[in-house]
């Protein structure tokens, strides 16, 4: 079971996860390199931003789950959980979470700063099994945000389980 490290602010190395001065920029290009079983450590610093679709899909399973853990990068391997740790879109871009098995623990999610059109999917594909334990989820669009939890297509609704453990959800508007 692998470990890598993700932190936005490690531009001056490799970018191949290995470590904090080697970090990938963002968390789906950790969750593209990892394996079922794996564990991405997200410093408490990273901030990801991208005016196109976050689309992360992790390559757990339900008998080894991945994890993608905010902490404090003070420390290889990290000492303490942490938060802090964003990812979010611009203008009216998408997220989707959906597929594999992943323990999310710490992160702000923030779709899209636009005021119309915008789609926030979690579970969206199955079969999965997505535990959100102390993130959040702030939604920035005043407009028309259509917020989608669970599985939609790909083996029905039996086959998504979601649990938010102490999890805060943020509407700009309703």
């Amino acid at each position: 079971m692998a470990v890598k490290y993700v932190r936005s602010t490690s531009t001056g190395g490799a970018a191949n996860g290995s470590s904090w001065t080697d970090a990938y920029l963002t968390i789906a290009a950790a969750l593209a390199a990892m394996s079922a079983g794996d564990t991405a450590y997200v410093s408490q610093a990273h901030a990801e931003s991208q005016a196109s679709t976050i689309s992360w899909t992790g390559p757990g399973t339900a008998a080894a789950p991945c994890r993608v853990l905010c902490v404090n990068d003070g420390a290889t391997p990290p000492t303490a959980m942490a938060t802090g740790a964003t990812a979010s879109t611009t203008t009216n871009n998408n997220m989707v979470i959906s597929g594999g098995y992943t323990y999310f623990y710490g992160i702000e999610l923030k779709p899209g700063t636009g005021t119309s059109g915008l789609a926030f999917l979690i579970g969206s594909t199955g079969p999965c099994g997505l535990i959100f334990d102390t993130c959040k989820f702030t939604m920035i669009e005043t407009g028309g945000i259509a917020m989608a939890i669970g599985n939609s297509s790909g083996g029905g609704i039996t086959a998504t389980k979601i649990t938010f453990i102490n999890h805060t959800f943020t509407f700009a508007s309703t």
